[in-house]
């Protein structure tokens, strides 16, 4: 359960700081 809060925050974070990329730049990002 605690890695899904954590993961939940980063892709929060990540989508809050870079609102304008494309959702699967995002995804490619975080898979990194």
């Amino acid at each position: 359960m605690k890695d899904d809060i954590d993961e939940l925050k980063v892709l929060m974070d990540f989508i809050i700081n870079y609102p304008f990329l494309p959702y699967t730049d995002k995804n490619v990002a975080l898979c990194i």
